[in-house]
């Protein structure tokens, strides 16, 4: 409703400035005025139908990368109960993929392992963990030498280690000061 709003005050100035405020009649100015109007009008009726429109077989494409995050939503829905995971889950599965690709697994091998850290009673059956927080424990546990060398080097985004993880004796959490920021 804000956005209409907006929108409908910013063609309401343009309309005033461009025709009512003139010193003669312009019909190439009314005519964009009119356009103008067209437009925000129709950014207006995109914005509200936009999951009609997304549905549409015209849109109905994808890219590489939203299908790799469409399949790391499958897995955390599939591995956490709903009242586990945030209102966003896209953001958590864009950062697991994240997680995995630092130690270097596609999907299915994350899948593999978390499934037989749950079987082991851990993975995603760590209640005291958020899905990222278990995720990134299953890797410290089951992948500790590539995410270990991955984190010496600084990369793109920081990986998030919280107080509650449970870092493998022998890590020298110090060599990833360039990648990691530490939660007390």
């Amino acid at each position: 409703m804000q956005i209409k709003t907006f929108l409908q005050h910013a063609w309401s100035i343009a309309t005033h400035e461009l025709i009512y405020k003139s010193d003669d009649a312009n019909w190439s100015k009314a005519r964009i005025a009119y356009q103008i109007k067209a437009m925000l009008e129709h950014a207006e009726i995109s914005i509200q139908e936009a999951v009609t429109l997304s549905a549409s077989t015209a849109l109905a494409k994808s890219d590489d990368n939203i299908s790799a995050i469409k399949t790391f939503i499958a897995l955390v829905t599939e591995l956490w109960e709903k009242e586990n995971l945030p209102s966003n889950i896209r953001l958590l599965a864009e950062n697991i993929m994240g997680l995995a690709r630092l130690a270097q697994l596609d999907a299915g091998g994350l899948r593999a392992l978390l499934v037989e850290a749950k079987a082991q009673g851990r993975g995603p059956l760590i209640g005291n963990l958020s899905p990222y927080g278990a995720v990134l424990q299953t890797l410290l546990d089951r992948k500790q030498d590539v995410l270990s060398s991955a984190l010496k080097n600084k990369q793109k985004s920081v990986v998030l280690i919280s107080a509650e993880l449970e870092i493998p004796e022998g890590v020298d959490t110090q060599e990833w000061q360039k990648a990691a920021v530490f939660i007390t």
